[in-house]
């Protein structure tokens, strides 16, 4: 038999409040408060005679902006893979839409 008792723990850890763009200083948080947008912790590493430094490992974040403003400046455009498959113009529409807005169905409820 295995006799137990109830004990109360006090567990401290570290939970995230926000996540901010290295460049811009602004949160990565939605509209919504509900799901950081852009590039979250981004971590690089410099090889052998790097020019950021020698095994230097760096770590950042961008906003969708900054990260937008980043790839304006390349001049190979990064590939896209459009994962929920909706039209151009489809996703243009809904951008603003998706969430913090009810809907018909959320009414009834």
């Amino acid at each position: 038999m295995i006799k137990t008792r109830k004990e109360t723990k006090s567990i401290t850890e570290d939970v995230v409040e926000d996540i901010i763009c290295n460049k811009c200083g602004k949160s990565l948080k939605d509209s919504c408060d509900m799901n950081y947008e852009g590039l979250t912790e981004a971590r690089i590493c410099g090889g052998y005679a790097s020019k950021i430094g020698d095994m230097l490992e760096l770590s950042f974040s961008l906003c969708e902006k900054c990260l937008i403003e980043l790839f304006k400046t390349f001049v190979i455009k990064p590939s896209e893979v459009d994962h929920l498959g909706w039209p151009k113009d489809v996703q243009e529409n809904q951008e603003d839409e998706r969430c913090c807005k009810p809907t018909d169905e959320s009414n009834s409820l």
